[in-house]
Order: C-alpha cells, then sequence, then structure tokens
C-alpha cells in the first residue's frame, strides 16, 4: 500500500455507504432486512434533504442569492450549506466453521470498512459527490505461512473478498439539470434496477450481482452518462444512459434506456441494455398489491451469453478421468426470472410481522452440482446464480413491542437444483445515535452442494498442488458481529 494512495484518500475523504439507485426502490421494511444504503441525503445531519428534491424533481427551483457576509461566522455556516463531509465505519468479524477440522483451526475474517465523502452543493441545481473507500482485514498474514487447511472464507460465504488493505474509489459524479425539465448525472455513480429481494436478474448495469444478506450493498458504483427525464403528469420516468465503465475508445461505450411508469397500483418498469462483447438484455420488472399481499417479479432475456455452457460430467479419479465438453450458447434467447410475494400481519396496536418468499429461475445454471469444481477453475462460480432453480424465503420483525430498536430476520435460500441450503438469523440494534450493532448466525445445510459444498481430489502422483490429493470439507456454521457508525 503506498502511502500517495492513502494521502489522497485522507485529503478527498472518499466513501459513504452505498447509496440505492432511483428505480425500483422497494418499502422501508425491505431496507430493514436487506440493509438500508445510507444515501448522502439521509446519513449526516448537515444535509438538508430538500436539496434532491430542488436538483431533480422541483417543478420550480428557484435559486436563492445570498446575502453579502458580514461575519466570520457568517462565512463558515454558508461554506457548511454548501458542502457536507461525512462517512461511516463498519467494524466486523467472521468466523467459518466446517463440519471437520479443530475449531481453533477455522478461518477468521475481518473486512472492516471506512467510508468518507465530500458533498458540495453550491447552488440548488447543481451538486459534486466523491466517495471511496479503505479496505482492511487484519486476519490476512503478509508471508505464505498465511495459507492453512481452510485458511480461506468459504466459497458459498456471501461476504466481501479478503484483501488486506485497498482503497478504491465508490463514487465520484457531478449531478445538473437543463431547463428544471433534464436531469444529467455524469460519473461514477451507485445504479440498482429490479424489484426482487433476494435476486435482480435485471440488474443490469453493475458488473456484479447485490449480495441479498449483507447489511447494506457493498458494491461500487458505475461510471455512466445518466439522463432523466420525469413526466410527472403521469408518474414515469425516463432514462438514456451511456456505460462508460472501462470504455476507452467510443465502440466500447455501452448503451441503456430504461422507462418507469405507474399503472394505476402497479409498478412497472422497462430495461435494455446493450455493449460490444456483451450481451443484449431485455428486462421487464414489476410491483404491485394483491389482497393482503405485495407482488413483485423480474424478467430479463439475455442474447449473445459469451461463456461456454459445459456439459457431461468430471470425474477426478487419476484412473478414470472424465472432462466436461462445452459449447457456445451466442445464438440463443437465455432467460432468467423472479416471481415473489411479501404479507404483513398485524399484531398490537402499530406492531407487525412480515412473511416473504420468491422464486427464481435461471436458465444459465446447472442442474447438478458434479461441474462447480470444473466452474470454479473456470472462473464462472457465481453464488446465488450457479444454480437453475432456487426459493429464498424471510421473516421480519421490526420494532416489536417496547424494543423500539430492534429488529430480527431469519432467512432461508435453497438451491433446489442441487438441494442445499443456508439458513440465516440476524439481529439488528440501535445502540446509540449513529452508533449500530449487528449480529449474525448461519447454517449450511443440505446436499453437497452450493451453499454445503465439498470436495475430494484423489492423489495424482507428479502434478503440482494435488500430491496429497485435495479435500475441502462442507461448511457448518458461520457467526459474526459487527458495529457500524456514522461518522
Amino acid at each position: 500500500m503506498k502511502y500517495g494512495a492513502l494521502a489522497v484518500l485522507a485529503f478527498a475523504c472518499l466513501g459513504s455507504g452505498v447509496a440505492r439507485a432511483d428505480d425500483d426502490a422497494p418499502p422501508d421494511r425491505d431496507d430493514a432486512i436487506f440493509g438500508a444504503p445510507d444515501t448522502p441525503d439521509t446519513a449526516p445531519p448537515a444535509t438538508p434533504r430538500d436539496r434532491d428534491a430542488a436538483i431533480f424533481g422541483d417543478d420550480d427551483p428557484s435559486p436563492v442569492t445570498p446575502a453579502p457576509e458580514k461575519s466570520l461566522a457568517a462565512r463558515v455556516a454558508a461554506a457548511a450549506d454548501k458542502l457536507a463531509i461525512g462517512g461511516r465505519l463498519y467494524l466486523r468479524l467472521d468466523w467459518y466453521t466446517s463440519e471437520e477440522g479443530e475449531p481453533g483451526n477455522f478461518p477468521l475474517a475481518s473486512p472492516n470498512l471506512l467510508d468518507l465523502y465530500l458533498d458540495a452543493r453550491p447552488n440548488d441545481r447543481i451538486r459534486a459527490y466523491v466517495q471511496g473507500r479503505l479496505r482492511y482485514d487484519y486476519t490476512v498474514r503478509n508471508d505464505e505461512a498465511a495459507t492453512t487447511d481452510g485458511g480461506t472464507a468459504p466459497a458459498t460465504s456471501l461476504v466481501g473478498t479478503r484483501d488486506g488493505l485497498e482503497t478504491s474509489l465508490d463514487q465520484l459524479w457531478l449531478k445538473f439539470d437543463i431547463a428544471h425539465r433534464v436531469f444529467v448525472t455524469l460519473g461514477r455513480q451507485p445504479i440498482r434496477w429490479g424489484t426482487g429481494r433476494f435476486w435482480n436478474p435485471t440488474d443490469f448495469l453493475n458488473t456484479s450481482f447485490r449480495d441479498p444478506l449483507a447489511v447494506f450493498d457493498e458494491r461500487l458504483g458505475v461510471s455512466l452518462l445518466k439522463v432523466h427525464i420525469p413526466i410527472e403528469s403521469l408518474g414515469w420516468n425516463l432514462y438514456a444512459i451511456a456505460d462508460l465503465s472501462g470504455a476507452d475508445r467510443p465502440e466500447r461505450i455501452g448503451g441503456a434506456l430504461r422507462a418507469e411508469m405507474l399503472l394505476g397500483p402497479a409498478e412497472l418498469a422497462l430495461s435494455f441494455a446493450d455493449r460490444k462483447a456483451e450481451p443484449t438484455r431485455l428486462g421487464v420488472s414489476i410491483s404491485f398489491p394483491l389482497g393482503l399481499f405485495d407482488i413483485n417479479g423480474e424478467l430479463a432475456a439475455l442474447h449473445g451469453v459469451r461463456s461456454l455452457r459445459y456439459k457431461g460430467k468430471l470425474t477426478l479419479d487419476p484412473d478414470n478421468l472424465e472432462l466436461p465438453t462445452s459449447e457456445k450458447q451466442d445464438d440463443e434467447w437465455l432467460f432468467r426470472a423472479t416471481l415473489g410475494a411479501e404479507v404483513g400481519i398485524g399484531y398490537g396496536d402499530n406492531d407487525a410481522v412480515y412473511f416473504g418468499a420468491e422464486y427464481f429461475f435461471n436458465e444459465l445454471g446447472y442442474d447438478s452440482e458434479n461441474l462447480y469444481p470444473w466452474l470454479a477453475l473456470e472462473g464462472e462460480f457465481t453464488p446465488l446464480y450457479l444454480g437453475r432453480h432456487y426459493l429464498g424465503v424471510y421473516a421480519l420483525l421490526t420494532a416489536p413491542g417496547r424494543l423500539e430498536d430492534m429488529t430480527f430476520i431469519a432467512s432461508a435460500i435453497t438451491n433446489l437444483s442441487d438441494r442445499s441450503g443456508l439458513l440465516r438469523f440476524d439481529y439488528r440494534v440501535r445502540l446509540l445515535t449513529h452508533l449500530d450493532f449487528n449480529a449474525y448466525a448461519s447454517w449450511h445445510y443440505g446436499r453437497p452442494g452450493e451453499f454445503h459444498y465439498s470436495l475430494e481430489v484423489p492423489a495424482v502422483p507428479g502434478v503440482d498442488g494435488l500430491e496429497n490429493g485435495v479435500r475441502v470439507s462442507p461448511p457448518l456454521i458461520d457467526v459474526g458481529v459487527g458495529f457500524i457508525v456514522s461518522i
């Protein structure tokens, strides 16, 4: 880690929590389940909440000309109103156990995060924002002796990577409007599409899928030019987007279109995204009430998928070695779809418990766990998008009775294709005004599949690394605690 990078981070005050995009926003209770992204508008107490409305939605946001400043206190107050500085510190410790081995040898991980930001609003029509992240895991050793049996987090755990010390740019963008009718955001910015609670197949622009069990969305922003045209009379929003990530020449710039519409009680979104060397993607997402239930669904169609499809059987016995065959699938239309429902059951005067379920169909997935080691070698082992059929369920109890600062969550995700699953319980509480505590415990169950994976490779003499064979014990229980403080 170079000292220059630390100096840049300290000077720029980069980073804050990942903000959720302006489309398909779930209800507030969903934030309690899946981690409310502390947007720049709500994180710092000194930031007025009406600024975004002035920039992106008011019919007539009239600029205010400040009166001449006559005192140092007045000048400081004016500067503070134009620039907000803040962030978030997330300290955590996770412990992963497996069905075999000694507890003292089971791995620990502590991927701590420091997010800092600068939020400048010189007037009510312009906003500049920069945020970044320092990530530090003190459990990572810098010598080769750090490698032990099971010395890394299980591949099926839904946590971030263990990278020791690193810095990264999360957001760097500028927002402004054109004639109060067209709103432009340019730069690295957060975005999320889709209505699903566990799966978002129409979230086309992010380079990775969201972890639905994370306390908050830890993905970094995407470099975009986004043009937003609201049609307030209809309650519609239209977007035209240029994807600039990695575009070192014009032909590599991607494009996307999106329309969000209110149709009676239903919210409908139509999406399109395309880019050279990437699939053409079409998507539709919808959410609407149906009796006591809130229904949500997504459908994504992809054409031109360049990843290979593997078939056959993988046998790692050196006396009977068998490898899978591959075939192209770029001429096919492949589909992913979710369908979910949620119901709230009231008790007491103002309390309710929420139950939800969601099914996910993934045509790009596999029906069996046999090829998982091969997919890992090919870099195509993608948790939660590996199997063909999934089911997720959850129960949420937030602020029950006199426990106004507590939230209890039980979640279960099952890969129906390989019959493995993950059961998790989360507890969250507000200890002080700006300090939260969270704890979780998860249990891996079922057959040897995605969430309960094991592997045994016989010894292969003469092959580096396989002289003594390889054995991976299936994960059993993961536990973790964390503290989040707003800065």
